[in-house]
Formats: C-alpha cells, sequence, structure tokens
C-alpha cells in the first residue's frame, strides 16, 4: 500500500508543479513567434501609418496578454487543487499505522 500512495503522491507532485510552471513550459515560447507575427506587418507600413499599426498591434498584445493570464490562472488554480490532494494525502498516510 506504501508504494502505490507513494507513488501516486509523486506523480501528483510532478503535475502540480507543471502546473506552478506552466509560464515556462507553455506559455513562454509564444512570445518571440507573436511578438514577430505583429512586427513584420508594422515594419511594412509606411512611417506616417506606424501608429495606426501600433495602436492595433498594442490591442492585439493585451488581448493575447489577457488569454496569456487567463492560462496561467487556471493552471495556479489547478496546482492548488493538487496541493489540497497531496495534503490530504499526506495525513491519510500519517494517520494510519
Amino acid at each position: 500500500m506504501t508504494v502505490i500512495w507513494l507513488r501516486h503522491r509523486r506523480e501528483l507532485e510532478r503535475q502540480r508543479d507543471l502546473a506552478r510552471d506552466v509560464w515556462k513550459w507553455c506559455l513562454l515560447p509564444f512570445v518571440p513567434g507573436l511578438l514577430a507575427t505583429m512586427a513584420v506587418p508594422l515594419l511594412h507600413l509606411p512611417p506616417e501609418n506606424w501608429m495606426d499599426g501600433a495602436s492595433i498591434g498594442v490591442s492585439v498584445i493585451l488581448l493575447w496578454a489577457a488569454m496569456f493570464y487567463a492560462v496561467w490562472r487556471l493552471n495556479k488554480r489547478g496546482a492548488n487543487k493538487l496541493q489540497r490532494q497531496i495534503d490530504e494525502l499526506n495525513s491519510m498516510n500519517r494517520e494510519s499505522p
């Protein structure tokens, strides 16, 4: 029973750690591509239209930032739920002889 409990707890800890670090392995790799995707059309605009393109770019960046924040918050919530499960397992293990 102890081996199964330890494996389950380790798996929950692994999932919790991945959920906590979602910005490193999931969100951060998107940033260079998103910035390049937005910069290239701006560079093809004549200089007098840069402000129009920049205002659209800021809007898009804010939209992406909101989506990144939502993904981060959802994963943080999931990590907290996993931590509660780990805590429950730890307390059950302490109670059993």
